[in-house]
């Protein structure tokens, strides 16, 4: 396992090997970190469809206590109602794990709602990786205190 805490990549110049189920691939560690930060960044872009590039077209996505949902057309749809709730969304990186096809990222997660009112919760995500794409999404946050 290897734990990039606010580091950037080229720091660490070891490498390792990653078995997927379609090949093997040998990577940096940090390489799918990255993928994970690009999502995040799109997410803080409040643009679903551009996350949902870097994942596979069955991916699941589970958000704390919310249904599972399955597809990028069904999180489309289910993220669309979320988003319109805040004027924008921070994702603050504390730090992120890779395990495999594994990476973990603990966070604080910034939202402004259209009345100005900031929210910072901690949250955790894991996510399942098929080779360099994101197959699996969990989420675990409570969201509650945004709409008290």
């Amino acid at each position: 396992m290897t734990l990039l805490k606010n580091m950037p990549e080229q720091q660490n110049p070891q490498t390792e090997t990653f078995t997927s189920k379609s090949s093997t691939l040998e990577m940096f560690p940090g390489v799918r970190a990255g993928i994970i930060k690009q999502i995040l960044a799109a997410s803080d872009e409040m643009n679903i469809a551009k996350s949902l590039q870097l994942c596979t077209d069955n991916v699941v996505y589970k958000f704390g206590n919310l249904p599972m949902v399955v597809g990028k057309q069904a999180i489309k749809e289910s993220s669309a109602g979320f988003l319109q709730n805040f004027q924008s969304i921070k994702h603050n990186i504390i730090s992120i794990w890779e395990s495999g096809e594994t990476i973990i990222v603990e966070m604080e997660v910034s939202y402004t709602r259209h009345d100005n009112k900031m929210f910072n919760l901690p949250c955790c995500n894991v996510f399942s990786m098929e080779g360099d794409m994101v197959q699996d999404m969990r989420i675990y946050m409570d969201i509650s205190p945004v709409f008290t």
